[in-house]
């Protein structure tokens, strides 16, 4: 498979590091040097993957931050064995630090690869899973004993009676809110409250009604145009000002056409 393919090729850095090489040490520290390399390159690229998953959950791609962070571990446990042996070795000073210096290198990459894998690991637990009614009473009662079924048709009343009147709204003023989602929590009294922001692009889907095909990709007031840059990006943070400039835009056109007015 692909990745199969993809596993043998992130995996070809180990063959530099030959056994042979360590009565050398000169050479075989440039050999670790383009591991450590290697290394660094997949640990940054594994991070952006990670903190992508924040924005725009993929379970592929979670599952693809374990895989790598498993092959991380990999260069750590290689490459800081293959300097262990390497230190055994008749070497002069410089050589005898810049060993020291690379294992500590190799232990830092590490750590910043274990972040990597713990970020996707709170995405994984916090992403949004479509439960059944009778899930939700279960999951509820199992925290708030005696008031499972209680909070779960409140829940369910309330998200249904918000939607229902501010969807019939944006309708009028021609947007689709094609789905969105409520938070809700607990008062000090126990009364179900609302806990974050409501229909707003980042909660919803909002799709221009002018235009709109059924059972065909929409155009949205969101910022897929920023999730779209950031996927073909993964190396760079950094967004351009024009996909700024862009979503900016996009949450402006939403505001006036639901407000009647410009944003001031």
């Amino acid at each position: 498979t692909a990745e199969d393919l993809e596993d043998i090729a992130d995996s070809a850095d180990f063959d530099l590091l030959e056994e042979r090489l360590l009565i050398s040490p000169a050479l075989a520290l440039g050999q670790v040097n383009r591991v450590i390399a290697g290394m660094s390159r997949k640990v940054r690229k594994n991070t952006s993957r990670a903190l992508s998953l924040i924005f725009d959950y993929s379970q592929k791609r979670f599952e693809k931050v374990q895989r790598k962070e498993d092959l991380i571990d990999k260069y750590e446990t290689t490459t800081g064995e293959y300097l262990i042996q390497l230190g055994k070795q008749q070497m002069d000073s410089r050589q005898t630090r810049k060993t020291t210096l690379l294992l500590r290198v190799v232990g830092d990459l590490e750590r910043i690869g274990d972040y990597a894998s713990n970020i996707a690991r709170v995405t994984n637990e916090i992403h949004d899973e479509n439960i059944s009614f009778e899930q939700s009473i279960d999951y509820l009662e199992k925290r708030f004993p005696g008031h499972g079924e209680e909070y779960a048709t409140k829940l369910r009343d309330l998200t249904l009676a918000i939607y229902k009147k501010c969807a019939a709204y944006a309708l009028e003023r021609g947007i689709i809110i094609a789905d969105t989602k409520f938070e809700f929590g607990l008062d000090e009294d126990g009364d179900v409250v609302v806990g974050d922001e409501m229909l707003t692009p980042d909660s919803s889907r909002f799709w221009p009604l002018e235009g709109y095909e059924a059972g065909k990709s929409q155009p949205s007031f969101d910022k897929q145009f920023a999730r779209d840059w950031l996927k073909a990006n993964e190396h760079d943070w950094t967004l351009p000002q024009d996909i700024v400039d862009k979503t900016i835009a996009k949450y402006l056109q939403a505001y006036e056409l639901l407000t009647g007015k410009p944003l001031e």
